[in-house]
């Protein structure tokens, strides 16, 4: 339905569309939604669109939404987009919403944008809403914009609203915008 210089797609012990140990697709010089050099998308051990022991989707010189030199979405045991023991999206030189070098967001034992255990959202020479060599967003045992454990905003070398060379907000055990114990 697009042009594409090469598409494989390998099966390995398994019964497609069924349980797979091993599923590979890969496109070269080709369209698959947008222009990638390379795509690949694996499975292991899992059902394709259902639980996955592995997941991992690659894209190298490609425009997945925008321009990547390389994308990585990752899921160790877990349900796509339901409950993940551990989600990992990496851009590295790239501009996901804006230009990063690298752009990390994990998600362990949680349900992306609900209750996690842990939210780590890294930026590293980037500007997220502004200029930052650092920014880290933590959320520890909280459902964000809700009640938190632990909630740390850091900035290095930035202007978040103005110029900073280092700012922090943290809140322990707290509700932000409410009564915070620090």
């Amino acid at each position: 339905s697009k042009t594409c210089t090469a598409m494989v797609i390998s099966y390995l012990n398994c019964v497609p569309s069924k349980t797979c140990t091993a599923m590979v697709i890969s496109y070269l010089n080709c369209v698959p939604s947008k222009t990638c050099t390379a795509m690949v998308i694996s499975y292991l051990n899992c059902v394709p669109s259902k639980t996955c022991t592995a997941m991992v989707i690659s894209y190298l010189n490609c425009v997945p939404s925008k321009t990547c030199t390389a994308m990585v979405i990752s899921y160790l045991n877990c349900v796509p987009f339901k409950t993940c023991t551990a989600m990992v999206i990496s851009y590295l030189n790239c501009v996901p919403s804006k230009t990063c070098t690298a752009m990390v967001i994990s998600y362990l034992n949680c349900v992306p944008f609900k209750t996690c255990t842990a939210m780590v959202i890294s930026y590293l020479n980037c500007v997220p809403s502004k200029t930052c060599t650092a920014m880290v967003i933590s959320y520890l045992n909280c459902v964000p914009s809700k009640t938190c454990t632990a909630m740390v905003i850091s900035y290095l070398n930035c202007v978040p609203s103005k110029t900073c060379t280092a700012m922090v907000i943290s809140y322990l055990n707290c509700v932000p915008s409410k009564t915070c114990t620090a």
